[in-house]
């Protein structure tokens, strides 16, 4: 999916894994994430400059956690954020 769309996908590989701090991890279960949202949370904030979107089926669970948007698919079609990564 990633060659065929022109994407990338983080993180590049199954043996990166970001290093965790839990003190931030429960800063943000107790803003009432999950703890699977909250690892995405923490890990896309560390991502800094390489994310400038994040794409989930559940993407209301992330508006107020994260700076960047949170789309779901169907918005990130009509937004047009992949127009230029989706081959014709």
């Amino acid at each position: 999916m990633p060659t065929h769309y022109n994407l990338q996908i983080y993180p590049p590989s199954k043996e990166y894994l970001p290093r965790l701090a839990v003190k931030s991890i429960l800063a943000i279960i107790s803003k009432k994430a999950s703890f699977d949202d909250a690892l995405i949370i923490y890990t896309v904030r560390n991502m800094g400059p390489l994310v400038s979107h994040y794409v989930s089926w559940n993407a209301r669970h992330f508006l107020q956690q994260l700076s960047i948007p949170a789309l779901t698919p169907a918005e990130a079609l009509e937004t047009g954020i992949l127009k230029n990564a989706c081959p014709e």
